[in-house]
């Protein structure tokens, strides 16, 4: 799940990046074959951020629902405990 968090951020971050590179370019007309190349860059992160979105949203309802189906078992909350550290 970790994994799947980290994962999420780092799109989020390089979404952030690819923006701020489209605005420093967009100050200028003659940059509009970079700022082309910049944005085609920034629809396929935030592709990849979607994707990564529904993967770690999906193991938060999947993680959700096991814990509250087999939340009587102490066995299984040590090990629900120790899959969240």
């Amino acid at each position: 799940m970790r994994e799947l968090r980290n994962r999420r951020r780092g799109f989020l971050s390089c979404i952030t990046t690819k923006r701020q590179e489209i605005d420093d370019l967009s100050n200028d007309v003659n940059n509009l074959e970079p700022v082309r190349v910049k944005l085609a860059e920034l629809t396929d992160v935030f592709r990849k951020f979607v994707k990564a979105h529904n993967a770690y949203n999906s193991e938060l309802v999947d993680d959700t629902q096991r814990k509250n189906q087999m939340s009587t078992s102490p066995k299984l909350k040590f090990e629900l405990f120790l899959s969240d550290c």
